[in-house]
């Protein structure tokens, strides 16, 4: 059985972290919070998970945003969602690997990185991928160039690499035509808080490593 009375008392101690650092009221987090404790008893969450997508939907809540989480759109299921005038949808990414994985880590994140912008943003007006300031995500660097002027030499290699993890359906080329990323949420859960970079910013990061 899983510890249900752990996982939620968890979130609720982050959420008053959350106000105590001048983000939305406990209160108001707490269908969320609800909601995720839900999908943790049937076994769809986990705690590491859902802590950054309880800070990112404080996050949008300050902005002006209603939020929710673990959204289905079409046949996939959204991390955050936010709503005010246009949709923006945030995916979670920890830097897990499975072991399965565990001589390929890097490609595999690569491509799992390349698939959830290629996938999920053709459904957001804005689109943004989250992270801990602990990992750092390769980000493709086509994303920079506007569609009509991406380079098929660097999509293909981007095809190529998608195609040896994602076959059951593989991603279609125009998607990555297509895909866009409006910038990355640095999620600093000890805090509660996120800094917002634009791509291009957290693409300079690559620079220096």
């Amino acid at each position: 059985m899983p510890d249900t009375r752990r996982f939620r008392s968890d979130l609720e101690e982050l959420a008053r972290r959350i106000e105590e650092g001048g983000g939305p009221s406990a209160g108001r987090l707490r269908p969320l919070i609800d909601r995720l404790t839900d999908l943790y008893i049937a076994g769809a969450v986990k705690i590491n998970h859902s802590a950054m997508e309880l800070v990112i939907a404080a996050h949008l809540i300050m902005k002006g945003y209603q939020v929710d989480v673990e959204v289905k759109v079409d046949d996939l299921r959204c991390d955050v969602m936010g709503a005010n005038g246009e949709r923006v949808i945030v995916e979670v990414e920890t830097g897990f690997v499975p072991p399965d994985h565990a001589l390929d880590p890097d490609s595999f994140c690569r491509a799992r990185i390349a698939s959830k912008i290629a996938r999920y943003s053709q459904y957001a007006d804005r689109f943004y991928l989250a992270a801990p300031p602990t990992y750092l995500m390769e980000i493709p660097p086509f994303l920079l160039t506007p569609p009509h002027a991406r380079s098929e030499i660097e999509l293909r290699k981007w095809k190529e690499l998608l195609d040896r993890y994602y076959r059951n359906p593989p991603i279609p080329m125009e998607l990555l035509r297509r895909a866009k990323l409006n910038g990355i949420l640095v999620t600093y859960v000890d805090e509660g808080r996120v800094i917002e970079l634009s791509t291009e910013a957290y693409l300079n990061l690559f620079k220096y490593i």
